[in-house]
């Protein structure tokens, strides 16, 4: 989502701290959201072209966290996105107005999520998932007439249980033979693959309004960007052990 050559990643030394602070603060949500997406759709692909037979996963843990970490990015950007300087002087379809009722379900599932023991009457109520409920769609046929729709309902299961399959309809975002991927929590949906498609078309727009605002002259040169420090310990020298 986001290049080695995106003004997210060469940011000018110049530029107002607070200002470079919510670049940086909304390219980590992006990327973030890119790669938990990506993994999540991969993992949830295999998942479905497996045979039938095949032994379940041993977890579903790993596709959860990346689920969970998706809606957790993606409601941070959201945030950010609100409250960066001059953000009131965004319009249309990426003003804070829109993304926040674009990306509502996603901070209604969250807040679920992060305060589950608080709502765990409501929740139980609903005989929902503890961990939440993943579902979407893969394409098994290349020749895009053929797709399993499945659902993740882990944990302990005693019953009956709301969770509606996915049925694509109209125009899909694919990403690993994936789409409407959504996750429950309690009696919210949210769709992470509408949110992708979303969060790629809001770094779209900011790189290209960022790209024409670094390349006046009034800025210096990008500044280094995701430093990494190391320094080697000698226990022997010290005394100390391990």
């Amino acid at each position: 989502m986001i290049s080695q050559e995106s003004p997210f990643k060469n940011i000018p030394q110049n530029l107002d701290r607070k200002q470079a602070f919510f670049i940086d603060g909304i390219r980590h949500a992006a990327e973030i959201c890119d790669l938990s997406y990506k993994r999540l759709t991969a993992g949830l692909r295999d998942i479905a072209l497996k045979s039938q037979g095949s032994p379940p996963e041993s977890s579903y843990a790993p596709f959860f966290l990346d689920a969970w970490a998706f809606v957790d990015a993606a409601d941070r950007l959201r945030c950010l996105w609100a409250s960066q300087p001059n953000a009131d002087s965004l319009s249309g379809d990426f003003s804070p107005e829109v993304l926040r009722q674009e990306l509502g379900p996603i901070r209604k599932v969250r807040n679920i999520a992060d305060h589950i023991a608080q709502r765990a009457d409501h929740v139980v109520s609903l005989n929902a998932a503890a961990l939440g409920i993943l579902a979407w769609v893969t394409l098994t046929s290349e020749t895009l007439i053929a797709a399993k729709t499945c659902i993740i309902r882990p944990g302990y299961a005693n019953g009956s249980f709301s969770a509606h399959f996915a049925i694509p309809q109209g125009m899909h975002n694919l990403i690993n033979s994936c789409t409407e991927v959504r996750v429950h929590a309690g009696d919210e949906t949210a769709d992470l693959t509408k949110t992708y498609s979303k969060i790629v078309q809001v770094i779209a727009f900011a790189e290209a309004h960022l790209k024409m605002e670094f390349s006046k002259p009034i800025y210096s040169p990008p500044s280094a960007a995701d430093l990494l420090a190391t320094a080697d310990l000698d226990f022997k020298s010290t005394g100390s052990a391990i």
